[in-house]
Order: C-alpha cells, then sequence, then structure tokens
C-alpha cells in the first residue's frame, strides 16, 4: 500500500505569522475549540464552538522525588515516588498566530517545553512536549520522575478506560482490582497501567481522551488523567540491570521529545474521532525534501501523485496488510477497528466491498485465510466460504480482523 503526493515550494514575499512574546492572559482558537490561557501561562479553559459552551480544562507538568533508599527504590523497573509530585507552576509564552495554526509556546524552565497548537478545522489539540535534560545534583543526586497532567470538570468516578494494544479499551478503577482484594500499599503507582495508544475518562455527557504517539503509562485523578513523560533515576531497583537509569545522552542527560492528541467533547460521538485519528497518526506520511531547479522539468520526469487505491475506506475499517506474495497473489488483512457499543452507527457488523478499490490490479478470486495468513479457514471453521469469485464484498464484525489471499491481475 503507497501514495505520495509532491508540492513545489518557492520563496515569495514574505507574509509572516506574529511571534508575540506575553505575560497577559491568551486566547488560541480555530473554528472547533477556543483554549484560553491564564497569567502563569498555563492553560485554564476549553470553549466547544459548536455549544458555546466554556468548560474547566487545565495542563500542567509535574515531578515525583523518588525512593532512593531502602530495599526498593524507584528504579529502571519500579515507579515508587516518596509522595506527592511537585508542580512546575509557571512558563512564558509566545503566540504565534497564522491562517492554518495557533499556537503558543510554553518555557517552563531550561528542561520542560511545550507547544500547544490548534490547527485549522482540527477537533483535536496538539500539546507537543520537550522534556529533559532532567537535572543531576553534583552531590546526593535526587531521582526525578516527570508527569503531565490533565485536568477537567468530568465527573469520572475514580473510573478511567485504557487500550489493550491499541484495540480494545479496558476499564479501569483508582484504588480497585476485579480479580483481588486491592491493598494500597502504593497510592501512586499502583493505580498506573500501560497505554499503547489513548486513555479516556468521562461521564454522561463529556468524554477527554488523549492520544499518545508512543507507550506511556498512565493513571487517574478525580476529573483528569496523569502521564509519566520522562525519568531520571540514581538508584538500582534491584530487579535485574544493577545499575541506575541514569542515562547520560551527550552527557547531560535524555531529552524527550512526543505528543498529546486531546479530544474533548461529546461521549457519544467520541469514539467516531478517536479511533480514525488514531490511525491516522499511526501512519503519518513521511516527508522527504529534495531541492530542485526547474518544477515543470521535475513534473515531466516524475509522478506528482499517486494511491493504490481508487477511494477512500469508510470510518470503520483499516487496511492492515497489502502485501505483495507470488507474481499474481497479495495477502490482504482488514480490521473493524470499532468496539462494541462504543458508538451508535460505528460499533456494527459493516459491509466492505473490496471490488475496484485498488488502482493497480483487479481482484480475480478470493480466499480467506487464518489470521497469521498460513492456512485455509475452512479448516478451522465452517460458517463462513472461504472463497469468493465475482463477488467480493465481506462483512467486519466490530474489533474483527480478516485475512485473505488475493489472485489478481495487474492493470
Amino acid at each position: 500500500l503507497s501514495g505520495n503526493e509532491s508540492y513545489f515550494s518557492r520563496t515569495t514575499t514574505p507574509q509572516p505569522s506574529t511571534l508575540t512574546p506575553t505575560e497577559q492572559p491568551v486566547t488560541i482558537q480555530n473554528e472547533e475549540i477556543s483554549l484560553a490561557f491564564d497569567a502563569n501561562g498555563l492553560v485554564s479553559t476549553l470553549t466547544e464552538k459548536a455549544t458555546n459552551v466554556t468548560h474547566t480544562f487545565r495542563q500542567e507538568f509535574f515531578y515525583y522525588l523518588g525512593v532512593m533508599n531502602g530495599s526498593q527504590p524507584s528504579g529502571a523497573y519500579v515507579f515508587r515516588p516518596t509522595g506527592q509530585p511537585i508542580p512546575i507552576e509557571k512558563a512564558q509564552l509566545e503566540v504565534v498566530k497564522g491562517p492554518l495554526v495557533e499556537e503558543v509556546r510554553q518555557t517552563f524552565s531550561s528542561w520542560v517545553a511545550q507547544i500547544v497548537r490548534l490547527r485549522k478545522n482540527a477537533k483535536h489539540i496538539e500539546f507537543d512536549w520537550i522534556v529533559g535534560p532532567i537535572p543531576k545534583e553534583e552531590a546526593n543526586p535526587i531521582t526525578k520522575e516527570v508527569v503531565t497532567r490533565y485536568i477537567t470538570d468530568i465527573k469520572n468516578q475514580d473510573v478511567f478506560f485504557t487500550d489493550s494494544n491499541g484495540r480494545q479499551m479496558m476499564r479501569r478503577q483508582k484504588n480497585y482490582n476485579p480479580n483481588f482484594k486491592y491493598i494500597d500499599t502504593e497510592p501512586v503507582s499502583g493505580n498506573y497501567y500501560p497505554v499503547t495508544n489513548r486513555v479516556f475518562l468521562k461521564d454522561d455527557n463529556k468524554q477527554l481522551t488523549i492520544l499518545t504517539d508512543r507507550s506511556q503509562g498512565a493513571t487517574s485523578l478525580d476529573g483528569g488523567l496523569e502521564l509519566m513523560l520522562h525519568r531520571r533515576c540514581f538508584a538500582d531497583d534491584h530487579w535485574g540491570v544493577e545499575e541506575a537509569l541514569d542515562e547520560p545522552g551527550d552527557g547531560s542527560g535524555l531529552v524527550v521529545r512526543g505528543t498529546h492528541y486531546v479530544l474533548f467533547g461529546d461521549t457519544k460521538t467520541a469514539a467516531s474521532i478517536h479511533r480514525p485519528l488514531a490511525v491516522e497518526i499511526f501512519h503519518h506520511p513521511q516527508l522527504t525534501f529534495a531541492s530542485v531547479k526547474n518544477a515543470t522539468t521535475y513534473s515531466q520526469l516524475y509522478t506528482m501523485e499517486f494511491s493504490s487505491m481508487t477511494r477512500s475506506l469508510p470510518d470503520f475499517a483499516h487496511l492492515m496488510t497489502l502485501e505483495r506474495w507470488h507474481r499474481k497473489s497479495l495477502l490482504l488483512r482488514l480490521e473493524h477497528i470499532f468496539q462494541n457499543q462504543e458508538d451508535a452507527e460505528n460499533s456494527k457488523p459493516q459491509k466492505l466491498d473490496l471490488e475496484d478499490i485498488f488502482s493497480q490490479f483487479r481482484i480475480v478470486r478470493m480466499t480467506e485465510l487464518m489470521l497469521a495468513g498460513n492456512r485455509n479457514i475452512t479448516n478451522f471453521t465452517r460458517d463462513r466460504p472461504s472463497r469468493y469469485k465475482g463477488d467480493f464484498q465481506i462483512t467486519l464484525k466490530p474489533q474483527e480482523i480478516r485475512t485473505f489471499k488475493l489472485d489478481v491481475e495487474w492493470l
């Protein structure tokens, strides 16, 4: 599966966006969202333009001090803070406003900075954060573990949801486990869960969803979410590494950069936005650049725009694999990305017609295989045909992945 678009860029009359340093409260907005920042330079409120309702919405950085001694210090495998985190309270701001993007650039310290960005027509907010190198004291250095918190007015009753490997959402409850009697010996780390690409909390009306660009740890607060960003530990946790989690990088410590994509809106429609957005983030296009002397000559020599598909797939469908096996056969794997009872329209079995959907070939025959693609599915099931000829319409159930061998004629 592939596609590309090429664009020519040239210097014209400069029309710079305004870059304004400020210590006053500011606002950025697009067609969907308005974000306000307070006098300390922190996000304070979010306004949904469709309803003109303003909500409490705060985002802040904190760092925990880790346990350094005793039988179980904080380290590579163990997160064990000494108590409540220390806030990083004030940011210097620069505001950039242009026709496609409005953003606020926050500088909290020499080792914490962030860009809060609203793109034109986007329903999500980008928090592009940079943390590090975490300071190390010359004598008796102290473990520091940096987190970010997103606080809203949602009444989530200590319940939140994390993804299972980017697919099914798992219900989590603070200070509770359904499989054993929970003993609150580690009130912070005992409530942390792995997040592969998203975490959310909700009530009957509103939902806060955070999509990550990498696996992270997360927990819930009253009306908010906390995600771990960076750690620098100065004691071994005695679980096999036999060294402290103190990676020097260039000698000063590691710098970590990442992005959180934050959605806030109606609970009933949240999945219809965050499910396709997660796929879009995972398959973000790779950018390449080249110096070109003559645009006309280049466009005559090279294909400026190409797609291996004739039309877009519907929102529920994700093309996971399109792999060439032999000269006239390919492996196709499709996924229904929605979960049961998640969305009124998309959380249903959906039909998908594969005929004429690909631009480079025509399907002659289609054979369904097991998920691994190494055996015919009729060897194990009797409730569905394995071979399709002439009619290439399939049905995908919520969260289902189906695998096919395609015999094709190249166009």
